[in-house]
């Protein structure tokens, strides 16, 4: 519902809009939309929800170009799209079987299908995960080229603007060098250079991310970590409803023992440090299965190669016939880069133009004294519209920002979170927000 009530918002509806539209087209949302305010202007929530760009900014386009339908298309053409390089890149990895294999588990996996199509952050963070199979030293195929290593530290800013898996970048690149490291036994290795310039893309993304939405919110609770039985819960739960991926799971696991070749030895090392980022997440946000995602696309692969090897040791005639078939040129970067920088530099621009608007006019202004009695802070709350803005106002400067709105005009800006405004929390301003939105004619 955010997801698609935010894309709305990029069309041109306002907030109040936005929301009762998303719920016109989800009618089976199970609680009052109106509530979904809070998660937009909460400053302990917000911070969770408009840095999400890269799924959001394309949902719009689509809403522009379909209409409603749109939203779904354009997750479905995220979601084939992955599923289509997964399976070309295990043809010429490891032949036909390997393809249909690999066609086969992404298809046949109610998980991978649901999050990798569906209206979830989980659609781009993996096709960005795919593309990397293409532009880090991972297969055979692989020829190095300077315009690699642009594409892998675009596609890391870009997922630092999922908002979702901070550490994915780091696990892949430093699991994929270690792997390397320890078969060739050479500090600089092919992995070197993008390992240590990629992990500088994703740690200053990173920054930045966290300056213009702090990465812990005060509004969740430090003491969320997922119980065991929570997560046993979630682990029952993908058995029951996902067995082709546990299949692909328990496959993936058993032949890393047998692994002989490079490239499936770089995706063991892989595999290892997104399970890792992944149980990391998953201890300080939430148990939901979905967190698991990131994994999904090296497990489908070893899974693949495994079973194709599996074949080919059954048929010697086929297994000659793969090798032939995988005689292919080396994939050029040049289109690949041109349209991922094209892609992100839309999205850069239309979140600088939406969140770039001015403040607007002042709607409405009372003392902090009024709402905040006790408070030692003085000066106004001021409103300003049509984007339900919120900041303390001292001398008509505005020092900190109240709400989530503001926090995201402005980066690093003062706010709640910390530091001496601490004390002027959200929950007191519910009556000021709704006067506010009704004088913005939201």
């Amino acid at each position: 519902m955010y997801y698609v009530s935010m894309a709305l918002q990029y069309t041109g509806k306002s907030l109040t809009q936005s929301i009762a539209t998303a719920g016109s087209i989800f009618k089976d949302y199970p609680a009052p939309t109106s509530g979904l305010v809070r998660g937009y202007l909460d400053p302990g929530f917000a911070p969770l929800i408009y840095p999400r760009q890269v799924l959001t900014q394309i949902l719009s386009w689509g809403y522009r170009i379909f209409g409603s339908a749109g939203f779904g298309i354009s997750t479905l053409v995220i979601g084939l799209t992955s599923i289509a390089l997964i399976v070309r890149w295990c043809w010429r990895e490891w032949g036909n079987d390997a393809a249909w294999i690999a066609a086969i588990f992404c298809l046949g996996s109610t998980m991978f299908f649901w999050y990798g199509t569906g209206l979830f952050i989980e659609a781009p963070l993996m096709l960005i995960e795919v593309v990397w199979l293409y532009s880090l030293p991972i297969s055979r195929h692989y020829v190095a080229h300077k315009y690699w290593d642009y594409l892998t530290a675009i596609l890391i800013i870009a997922m630092g603007f999922t908002r979702q898996s901070p550490l994915l970048p780091l696990a892949i690149l430093w699991g994929g060098y270690l792997a390397e490291f320890l078969q060739r036994k050479k500090i600089k290795n092919s992995w070197f250079t993008i390992t240590w310039t990629g992990s500088l893309a994703a740690i200053a993304t990173y920054f930045v991310v966290d300056i213009w939405a702090p990465y812990s919110p005060i509004g969740l609770s430090q003491k969320r970590h997922p119980s065991i039985v929570a997560g046993m819960k979630y682990v029952g739960d993908l058995i029951y409803r996902d067995p082709i991926m546990v299949a692909a799971l328990i496959i993936a696991i058993f032949s890393v023992r047998k692994i002989k070749n490079k490239t499936s030895k770089t995706l063991a090392g892989i595999s290892l440090g997104v399970f890792l980022s992944c149980a990391i997440n998953i201890y300080l946000a939430t148990g939901e299965y979905r967190y698991w995602s990131p994994l999904f696309v090296p497990v489908v692969l070893l899974a693949s190669s495994a079973l194709a090897h599996s074949l080919k040791r059954s048929s010697s005639d086929r297994a000659a016939r793969d090798e032939d078939s995988r005689q292919t040129q080396p994939i050029k970067p040049y289109l690949a880069l041109y349209l991922t920088i094209a892609i992100c530099l839309m999205v850069a621009l239309s979140s600088v133009l939406f969140y770039g608007k001015a403040d607007g006019k002042l709607l409405n202004s009372v003392s902090v004294s009024q709402f905040y009695p006790g408070s030692k802070i003085s000066g106004n709350i001021g409103c300003y519209g049509p984007w339900d803005r919120i900041y303390l106002v001292v001398n008509d400067k505005k020092v900190a920002a109240l709400d989530g709105s503001a926090m995201a005009a402005h980066p690093g800006i003062a706010n709640t979170l910390a530091g001496k405004y601490h004390s002027l929390e959200y929950g007191n301003l519910g009556t000021f927000i709704t006067e506010c939105m009704a004088h913005s004619g939201a």
